[in-house]
């Protein structure tokens, strides 16, 4: 059930992903990122009729105050969010592929459906998040904490989950670890119902 870490790419340079290497990395002013979020929060609050969806693809957002930010279906590829705080955060269906998540504070927050592929979130806190059907695939989840979080249906094949806590986390399958990258000496902790040697 483990999969060898072979040299595994570090995503922190170059905010984490090959893909998302063609994107210009800019810094919104604040009154450019309120008017961002006052435009998707306009679209959500119409319906559709007014607003747009963000995009903070490149975006340099690192250590950002964010809690409760509401960027559902947004696009923030290739984004720097490192130590961001982003409890409590609706950022689900969003693009956060290739994004630097690292450290960032992202407990209680909705990333159902997300797309995590190449992120790094080594040593986030996702205690509590809702990560269903999320897309992690080679996401750096080394040292998260993913307590308690929800991870039904989501996709985790090349994922970086050595160190990770997954204590109390819902929706997990064997088949999800066995897809995962784990550095031999450097297992997650297993929620209860894994505590046998299943790695």
């Amino acid at each position: 059930m483990r999969g060898e870490l072979n040299g595994q790419a570090s995503n922190e340079a170059g905010f984490g992903d090959q893909a998302a290497a063609d994107i210009k990395i800019w810094r919104p002013s604040e009154a450019q990122l309120k008017d961002i979020l006052e435009q998707q929060q306009a679209l959500r609050d119409s319906k559709g009729a007014k607003g747009k969806i963000a995009n903070l693809s490149g975006a340099d957002l690192c250590g950002a105050e964010l809690a409760g930010v509401v960027l559902p279906s947004a696009s923030l590829r290739g984004a720097n969010l490192r130590g961001a705080d982003l409890r409590n955060a609706l950022l689900g269906w969003a693009n956060l592929g290739g994004t630097t998540l690292r450290d960032a504070d992202l407990r209680n927050a909705d990333l159902k459906g997300a797309y995590l592929s190449r992120a790094n979130l080594n040593g986030a806190n996702l205690s509590g998040a809702n990560l269903k059907g999320a897309n992690l695939s080679d996401a750096d989840l080394s040292d998260a904490d993913l307590t308690n979080a929800e991870l039904l249906d989501a996709y985790l094949p090349g994922a970086n989950l050595s160190g990770a806590d997954l204590r109390g986390a819902a929706g997990l399958a064997a088949d999800q670890l066995r897809s995962a990258v784990i550095a031999p000496e450097k297992p997650p902790r297993l929620p209860k119902d894994f505590e046998s040697p299943l790695l």
